[in-house]
């Protein structure tokens, strides 16, 4: 495909070629026909026929002509840029004057590798996926600098580098032509290098996302690749010397990954996160069954850990907005605490709430003694079981005149029940005198269903106050007949005054319940 010619010379970088016709092919262009429809003509007058061409340590090619129609030439033809495409190679056919000798023929023998530096370029590990490190060698007495490689590879963005030893990662198999442009001294240099690609085997791990189990369980990750390979497990990035199979089973908290690998390349999957959650323990106190009093709560607990998630239900219905350890629980029935673990690895406990009698109502009655220096007699009624303000047990308690003074009981039933109430001694009344209760229930049921003063033999007068002090009630010479009902009033706690017609009062509080 030269068409003849007396010599021949490559340029430095080994890319171009150039006979004695002064014409020019991009040899390092893929197949044969495109080298050949690379030719450029240097010389475009073709009136001086060229014959020998010789590469010198400038990096320049030198060539001789025979003359023109017979006339001597003076001079020797110089490419000042072999490295570059057609007319840029810049041939000058008077480069150099050598009158009054003459250019004919051949040039002097030279061996170029005394005066010319060559590039060898070598690269290893040859896998897609994983970096191919490229490195360079040379041969002469010239110093590459100045390093620009192109790895061939232009869909990458790190398609080139300036490093002297430089390692790029080619994503797919294949062919890639590398060129590598430097300096020696002036003169530009380019080396291309051809690298083959191999393809790394692919994996694949089942199942492929973030999986949760519990404390105590395992999960199994199964491999997916080509047969005939070798597969390596690890956890966190440490390598697990006993699991070399297709498949593992994971039982710790980690992140997990499989590599596998053929006699030349390796191929790793993504990684799987593996998250064991502690399993939940719900005990739900107080023990079942638990007693509940009418209008009372009975807190309910299902263990506290951090970390728990907590869902209460009633008779197997979700509790809107009981998210927490305790509940307090208002009404009779089933309930359920589920502790979850972060909402994973759940447990369930279960109690039953009793609805026990409502609470009792509790009265005193005070049997004075015939004599001031006797005591005074408190009678407690509407209970099975009393315990009083000073600690003693029992319906009744005997209060000597020294140790008058406001007193108190609670009284509690069978299903505890319970409910108080309070009474005032008096260390030189002999007369009888008075006790209130503490609950209205005015339902018309007929027990407390008004304000019932016992002992009413004394003349009193009764206001009753609310909570901000507030008279709501107010009755002179309060009489049965004129009982309080709290008809115009909602439920809640109210305050009462006694006021007797010997100057003494008794003060307390009333809640009103329908």
């Amino acid at each position: 495909f030269m068409g003849g010619g007396y010599g021949v010379e490559f340029s430095p970088s080994g890319q171009y070629l150039y006979n004695g016709g002064l014409l020019q092919w991009d040899v390092s262009l893929p197949t044969i026909t495109d080298v050949i429809a690379s030719r450029v003509q240097l010389d475009t007058s073709q009136l001086i026929p060229y014959y020998s061409l010789q590469l010198a340590n400038n990096g320049k090619i030198y060539c001789t002509s025979t003359g023109n129609f017979g006339q001597l030439d003076y001079h020797l033809g110089v490419i000042n840029y072999p490295d570059n495409p057609g007319a840029a190679a810049d041939f000058d056919p008077n480069g150099i004057n050598l009158s009054p000798r003459i250019s004919l023929y051949g040039l002097p023998s030279s061996v170029q590798s005394f005066n010319y530096t060559n590039i060898f370029i070598s690269s290893q590990f040859f896998c897609s996926g994983s970096p191919t490190q490229f490195s360079i060698q040379t041969r002469g007495p010239g110093k590459l600098q100045n390093y620009l490689w192109d790895f061939g590879d232009p869909g990458s963005v790190n398609n080139t580098s300036s490093d002297s030893l430089p390692a790029h990662i080619y994503s797919a198999p294949g062919q890639y032509m590398v060129t590598l442009v430097g300096t020696i001294g002036t003169t530009v240099r380019r080396k291309t290098y051809v690298v083959n690609i191999l393809p790394s085997p692919q994996v694949n791990v089942s199942p492929p996302s973030l999986q949760n189990i519990c404390a105590g369980e395992s999960i199994n990750l199964q491999a997916t690749a080509q047969q005939n390979l070798n597969y390596q497990w690890y956890s966190n990035g440490v390598l697990l010397p006993d699991d070399t199979l297709s498949n593992l089973q994971a039982a710790t908290s980690g992140f997990y990954q499989v590599i596998v690998s053929d006699s030349v390349c390796s191929g790793a999957s993504d990684s799987v996160e593996i998250i064991v959650h502690p399993q939940a323990d719900a005990q739900i106190t107080p023990q079942n069954p638990a007693p509940i009093c009418t209008g009372q709560t009975i807190t309910l607990s299902a263990g506290q850990s951090t970390g728990n998630n907590y869902t209460w239900l009633i008779n197997r219905q979700l509790i809107p907005d009981a998210a927490l350890p305790v509940y307090n629980a208002a009404s009779a029935g089933n309930y359920q605490a589920i502790v979850s673990s972060n909402g994973f690895c759940a447990d369930t406990s279960e109690i039953t709430i009793v609805l026990e009698n409502p609470a009792p109502v509790v009265t005193i009655q005070k049997d004075l003694p015939d004599k001031c220096t006797d005591a005074t007699v408190l009678t407690a009624t509407g209970a099975d079981s009393y315990v009083w303000s000073t600690g003693a047990s029992g319906a009744t308690l005997s209060v000597l005149p020294a140790e008058a003074g406001i007193y108190s009981v609670t009284g509690q039933n069978p299903g505890g029940c319970t409910g108080s109430a309070t009474a005032i001694v008096f260390s030189a009344e002999c007369e009888k005198e008075i006790s209130a209760p503490n609950v209205i229930t005015p339902n018309n049921d007929g027990q407390n269903d008004f304000f019932e003063v016992a002992d009413t033999n004394l003349e009193f007068d009764l206001q009753v106050f609310n909570r901000w002090g507030k008279v709501i009630f107010e009755r002179k010479n309060y009489q049965k007949q004129q009982d309080w009902r709290a008809d115009e009033v909602p439920d809640g706690l109210y305050f009462y005054l006694i006021s007797i017609t010997n100057g003494q009062r008794l003060k307390g509080w009333i809640e009103v319940i329908r």
